[in-house]
């Protein structure tokens, strides 16, 4: 999936073992194949869905890959 992804750093507040968040935006089309994904990697991963109404930042068009030199 031609998605861009942060990846922060976690701790557990039960156990405080320490793990890795992945936070990404996709489309709805796109979230299927991300839970295949997600699931096929780790079968109990932890998923958060949301539906968003803005995202604001460098890189981040709908429907194409962005190009970091272009001004608009």
């Amino acid at each position: 999936v031609d998605r861009g992804v942060t990846m922060l750093h976690g701790q557990g507040g039960y156990e405080r073992q320490g793990t890795e968040v992945i936070l990404s935006v996709v489309s709805n089309h796109e979230l299927p194949k991300i839970e295949q994904l997600a699931r096929g990697i780790d079968p109990h991963c932890f998923m958060i869905v949301t539906r968003v109404t803005e995202v604001w930042g460098r890189g981040f068009t709908y429907g194409k890959q962005a190009d970091p030199h272009q001004s608009k």
